[in-house]
């Protein structure tokens, strides 16, 4: 039903969220407390950051009939325009 896929779309967005977050979160405290600073760390951080967003649209579109929906509704009528 659709209260199902709502409901593992929230879980696995804050799952995911929660997972992304701790290295950079874990940084940004090395950084403020003990002023340790690693290249390495902040990048993979920061692309943790991007891998959250961009997961984020793959389970949306995974579990999320309406966007799914709404999705194909935009990209037909942008194919259409582009006519």
């Amino acid at each position: 039903s659709g209260d199902t896929g709502d409901v593992i779309t929230l879980i696995l967005v804050v799952a995911l969220f929660i997972t992304c977050n701790i290295l950079p979160l874990t940084v940004n405290l090395l950084e403020m407390l003990w002023q340790v600073e690693n290249a390495y760390l902040i990048d993979l951080s920061n692309l943790m950051v991007v891998v959250n967003s961009s997961c984020n649209f793959l389970i949306y579109y995974a579990f999320g009939s309406k966007f799914r929906r709404t999705l194909k509704q935009y990209l037909r009528r942008s194919r259409n325009m582009m006519r």
